[in-house]
């Protein structure tokens, strides 16, 4: 018996396993409930609503919901996902003791201390049965698995059979009785739902639990008595002694001929039903157990004690299996004894065996290459070994040899060892026939296999490498326990798997690093590669021999990894079935390139793949290898990265897509620290910094634009007096003196620096009105004048700092491998055109960048692209070193080459499926469609795509005799212009479609909102609130297009009223305008009178009545109810509708499914269907594929 999970908490009373997730609730007497993750044994939530104990709690099969009954007489639906209690059933006059949910009816089953049992139907929240009979305490009821069928078991001593099949059809069908009928009141009166098909009786005292046998007809109970009894619904009884106080709760297993039961002597007894023996017993010292539960997919139970709960298994899954190399596997099925071929997939018997290993204990596989022997133990039974000889040919004739033993495994071609019971590792031969043995100084507890001639031996503390011939240790490690022992191919790594660690060693056990799971990791493999590949309960992942690892997929179920060749990974499940899984394994490789250094690779892989997400630029970021920004497609991540690199060129594209003040500021940040100042001019100049600006000027001397800084119309008066300061300009500084009112300061100025005319012109203006009067000149005065630049360099950087090339960039002393770009005046020079530096995969460049100042300094010979719009003084950029660029070509030009076009770029920067539609790559468009909201018939979207890809371009007409321009329309970032907004659907909604539905023109309407569901896909949103609206607006659409389709059909039936009068109800249960509801609702009246379902149509028209219709309307709806009332109903009135039970009408056969039955639904426009219409189109949207995974429509946020 294993334990899987243990918890503390206060008495636990009821339990109850998830159908598909690794969820346990636990209902304590303290009166909350616990919800339990006990695959990584953890408290997800705790339920507190109840006062009083709780007694009894069930998960619904297929719905987020669960219900508990406590001593507060109450039931309490929740939803588990809204973490809330839905509402409550009262009725119950004591204590309630079990609840549980109908696998498929909406009913709930309750049992109670006021004797009576209940039947409630939760979805209409009312006691639809209740059960008498018993005359004592009911302590449970249980719906048959398959059957309709209620054991129940009560203090009276006896055990009830009910027949809920009466109660069933009653509530599934329609009476074919009229509504006052004396027959159908007969038989409401005096009708029997649930009658008592068998009472049990042979317990001698009170019977706390009864459960029906999943499959066979058997009942198993538990009683005061101490006794568990087997009811084969006969009469015939068997009895299982061995409690020796009362038995709480009994089960049987649902797979094997077992009978579980617990007790308050504090213990679980699992009981053979054949030989009504124990055989295996779990006590406790001072905790009462209470109740029982199994999980119905799942070989794992569950025990509530007065202390907490208990999860566990009766015995191990895990296949016994060995690699026989690295072809295949052999493994143990039952006493078949297999090989199984990884290229072929074929399985093939070897031979068979005798006896079954005991799956109590730990069973272990070891294989002999060079004599084909294969080695089982197992250490339960006081542990034993059998050796195996493959037979070539006869199948029947295997050659066996055995012995006791805790563990044995192969040491080497003729050698293996075995563990005894005095802590002896006794060395046989091949005979089975003892060699040489030896005694280690600690308790061994087991052994692994290990290079030939050696054994790795595990203790309490450490795992111990052993040479067999000097009998010493050679290595250790300490460790904690370990479970699972993992050599690479050459035995150079190891790789060792304990409960919540994984250790990777050398061959000489010295560490190499360790990791934590959280969940148990169950089975590993060495890959050719040598990255270490293992499993847990429900993910594949990896393991580097650096300590990082990733999940690699989630699987299903529970795999056992036996092989591994390049993307395929070769398991085996519980159930023995061979699993070759598909994997993507470029995340490992490109991890263990960077750790090995192969710096090709990872760029051959960042090229090729799209694997550069968040996690990798990250990891690539914590590994100090900034040099992902090459291959980042994000601009505001690409241009984060290249700040952190110190690589201003791809920062400066980045920052020109993005023109953000913020990301031009910490550019000139950036740049000014390199001291590229013709960047940081640009900066400065994005974000209106002037101040800096000027002061950028006076250090470079560039005092010709920092004059005409002064004659810009937005420069305020206090930047100009500043600027002229800069430039020592003295009459520029009495001018703005002068013009600012300033005229003593004014005067002062002109005077001191020997302005006479000035002066004598400012101070007539001051003595004009006879009262002013000079200010004093001071006496000694010195001009306040600026050094003038000692020398005025040429329009280049300053010497830039020495950015440090990076591994990946020193790769094979090739920096253009990289497809980097010469820095931008890198020591004065510039790039020669047709150089080795351009690259199309890294060129960010649109072509609207080749303005008039480039296509100039082509023409000079520099091959530059001038993106920086700074007034020079004519002597271009570097002239000097353009002419010798120039010179040195001796009249050889190379054309350069041309960068991505705009829709290049729009489809490598945008993950938006109608970018990729406007840039005109239709296919990675689909493809993004058919991931996000499951779309495969493209065809009716054929048109809106043309229109997006036309809309995005312009056409600008040129002279004669040549061709036109096209030219992009662009949002902001540099992103394809999208017309379809909100506020345009909304227009077509309110214009177009609600007009068309109104008067009738159905297939016009139904055309309109076909498009504007097909519009919305494309739409563009302000805010998440617009977003919402198209999500609402798609909703819409379903809606009226569903009741469309409705109606259409309708008006073609004819021939059938019936059928016309289920689809002009169904019609009335679309959510529509309150307008159009009144004219469904009136269509629905008048299709029932006609076809004389009178009672359903006085039931729409009292609808009608309730939406305060017109005059006309209201009278016309109470004439129907009169006539309906007093008119005789159709012979046969079965319509399929009811109108109490919420229901959702499937898109194909047009027929309600009923909340609870099982659907799927289009992941486009959520239209529910049918299970068995998996996979075909909906024919609501005529798009999305039913039923198909998808991640969700994803809209361009304009900003």
């Amino acid at each position: 018996m294993l334990y899987k999970y243990e918890t503390k908490s206060n008495r636990v009373k009821g339990l109850s396993f998830h159908p598909t997730r690794p969820w346990i609730l636990a209902s304590l007497h303290s009166g909350a409930i616990h919800l339990y993750d006990y695959r990584i044994k953890t408290l997800l939530e705790k339920f507190e609503e109840h006062d009083g104990p709780v007694r009894g709690v069930n998960f619904h099969m297929t719905q987020p919901l669960f219900v508990s009954g406590g001593d507060d007489y109450k039931i309490k639906v929740w939803n588990y996902k809204q973490r809330r209690c839905l509402f409550t059933l009262k009725g119950h006059k004591d204590y309630i003791r079990t609840v549980e949910f109908h696998r498929e009816a909406p009913w709930i089953l309750s049992a109670s201390d006021d004797q009576v049992i209940r039947i409630w139907n939760w979805q209409s929240r009312t006691c639809i049965a209740e059960l008498n009979g018993h005359n004592h305490y009911v302590m449970c009821a249980s719906f048959h698995p398959k059957d309709d069928l209620i054991v129940s078991a009560s203090l009276d001593q006896t055990i009830r059979i009910w027949d809920i099949s009466g109660l069933k059809k009653k509530t599934t069908t329609i009476k074919p009785y009229p509504q006052n009928d004396t027959m159908r009141l007969q038989e409401e009166i005096f009708g029997t739902d649930v009658v008592v098909k068998l009472s049990l009786e042979g317990h001698d005292r009170g019977v706390n639990w009864a459960a029906f046998h999943p499959t066979q007809p058997y009942i198993v109970s538990a009683s005061d008595d101490h006794q568990v009894k087997l009811w084969k619904m006969n009469d015939n009884v068997d009895s299982f002694r061995g409690h020796f106080n009362n038995v709480s709760c009994a089960l049987f297993h649902p797979r094997q001929d077992l009978i579980i039961s617990d007790s308050e002597d504090k213990t679980i007894r699992v009981w053979d039903m054949a030989k009504k023996t124990t055989i295996q017993t779990i006590r406790r010292e001072h905790d009462r157990f209470w109740t029982l539960a199994s999980h119905p997919n799942a070989n794992l139970f569950a025990a509530g004690h007065d202390s907490g709960m208990i999860v566990f298994k009766l015995e191990r899954e895990r296949p016994t299996f060995v690699l026989n190399g690295t072809d295949g596997i052999f493994y143990l099925k039952k006493k078949h004894f297999n090989s199984y071929d990884f290229s072929t997939g074929r399985s093939v018997v070897l031979f068979n065996i005798s006896k079954i290993p005991s799956n109590n204990g730990t069973t272990v596989m070891s294989y002999n290459a060079a004599e084909r022997s294969v080695l089982v133990s197992s250490d339960a039974d006081a542990g034993t070994y059998h050796l195996y000889r493959i037979p070539t040919r006869d199948t029947n004739q295997v050659d066996t040899k055995k012995g006791t033993g805790a563990a044995a495994i192969f040491v080497g071609s003729n050698r293996f060892a075995v563990l005894d019971k005095g802590n002896n590792i006794v060395i046989k031969d091949l005979n089975n026939e003892e060699v040489k043995r030896f005694q280690p100084a600690q308790t061994v507890e087991w052994l692994f296999p290990a290079p030939v001639g050696h054994i790795l031996v595990m203790t309490d503390e450490k795992m111990i490498l052993y040479d067999i011939q000097q009998k010493n240790p050679v290595a250790e490690i300490a460790v904690p326990s370990i479970r699972y022992v993992v050599w690479s191919k050459d035995f150079s790594y190891v790789a060792m798997m304990g409960r919540d660690s994984i250790i990777l060693a050398n061959r000489r056990l010295e560490q190499i690093c360790v990791v934590g799971e959280s969940v148990l990791p169950k089975s590993g493999v060495w890959d050719e590669h040598g990255v270490f590949i293992y499993t847990t309960s429900n993910h594949l992942k990896y393991l580097l021999p650096n300590g990082d690892n990733g999940t690699i997929k989630t699987m299903d179920s529970t795999m056992y990894l036996t092989g591994v060749k390049g993307s395929k990974v070769f398991a085996i499940d519980r159930e023995f079935k061979k699993r070759v899984i598909e994997i993507d394994n470029t995340e490992y490789i490109l991890k263990l390139s960077l750790l090995q250094k192969r710096y090709g690779d990872v760029i051959k892989i960042l090229r090729e793949s799209r694997l550069v997400g968040r996690s990798i630029i990250g990891y690539l970021q914590r590994k100090g290898y900034p040099d992902v920004v090459h291959f980042v497609k994000d601009d505001r991540t690409r241009f984060n990265l290249a700040l952190e690199c110190g690589n201003i060129d791809i920062a400066l594209q980045s920052a020109k897509i993005l023109d953000d003040k913020e990301c031009w500021t910490r550019l000139g940040v950036e740049a000014l620290r390199q001291g590229n100042q013709q960047i940081v001019e640009m900066a400065y100049s994005r974000t209106g910094d002037f101040d800096r600006l000027s002061f950028l000027h006076l250090l470079t001397g560039n005092l010709t634009t920092l004059k005409k800084m002064i004659n810009y119309d937005n420069t305020d008066i206090m930047s100009k007096f500043q600027y002229s300061l800069y430039l020592g300009d003295v009459e520029e500084r009495v001018k703005l003196l002068h013009e600012a009112g300033l005229n003593h300061l004014a005067y002062i100025t002109a005077a001191t620096n020997n302005l006479k005319e000035k002066a004598e012109q400012i101070a007539s203006h001051i003595t004009a009105d006879g009262k002013g009067q000079l200010p004093a000149l001071p006496k000694h005065v010195t001009p306040l004048l600026p050094p003038k630049p000692v020398y005025q360099a040429p329009e280049i950087n300053w010497p830039l700092l020495n950015i440090a090339k990076t591994s990946i960039d020193m790769n094979n002393g090739e920096v253009g491998k990289f497809g980097l770009e010469e820095q931008v005046g890198s020591g004065g020079g510039s790039t020669p055109i047709g150089g080795g530096g351009w690259d199309d995969d890294i060129m960010d460049e649109d072509e609207n960048a080749n303005n008039n100042n480039s296509n100039n300094n082509r023409e000079e010979g520099g091959g530059w692209d001038d993106d920086l719009d700074i007034e020079t003084t004519g002597e271009g950029w570097g002239g000097d070193d353009v002419k010798i660029a120039a010179s040195n070509q001796d009249n050889f030009f190379v054309a350069p080459q041309p960068g991505p076009s705009f829709a290049q770029i729009w489809t490598r920067n945008s993950n938006f499926a109608v970018d990729h539609v406007a840039a005109g790559s239709f296919e990675t468009a689909m493809n993004i469609f058919n991931q996000q909201v499951g779309i495969v018939n493209f065809e009716p979207l054929r048109q809106l795509f043309l229109s997006i890809h036309m809309g995005a371009r312009l056409s600008l007409g040129g002279i004669a005799s040549t061709s036109s321009l096209i030219e992009p329309v662009q949002r902001k970032h540099g992103q394809p212009f999208i017309s379809y907004g909100i506020n345009y659907l909304l227009d077509r909604l309110k214009t177009q479609a609600y007009p068309a539905f109104t008067i009738g023109k159905l297939p016009e309407a139904q055309e309109h909102f076909s498009n504007i569901l097909q519009c919305c896909l494309v739409s563009t949103v302000e805010s998440r609130q617009e977003f919402n609206e198209v999500r609402e607006l798609i909703g819409i659409c379903r809606e009226y297009i569903a009741g469309i389709r409705l109606e259409t059909e309708r008006r073609t039936l004819n021939d059938d009223p019936k059928r016309q009068a289920e689809l002009a109800a169904y019609f009335t249960h679309c959510t529509l305008q309150s307008s159009h509801i009144l004219l469904t609702i009136r269509a629905a009246m008048n299709c029932c009178y006609r076809a004389k379902y009178f009672a359903a149509a006085a039931s729409f028209a009292k609808r009608l009545l309730d939406l305060s219709p017109p005059q006309e309307l209201a009278v016309q709806a109470r004439k129907v109810i009169t006539a309906s009332q007093q008119s005789p109903a159709a012979p046969d009135s079965n319509l399929n509708y009811d109108e109490r039970n919420p229901f959702v009408v499937c898109g194909e056969t047009m027929t309600p499914i009923y909340r609870g039955s099982p659907s799927v639904k289009c992941p486009l426009c959520m239209s529910s269907y049918l299970p068995n219409l998996k996979g075909q189109v909906c024919k609501v949207c005529n798009l999305a594929e039913i039923g198909k995974e998808a991640s969700g429509l994803q809209l361009v946020m304009r900003s």
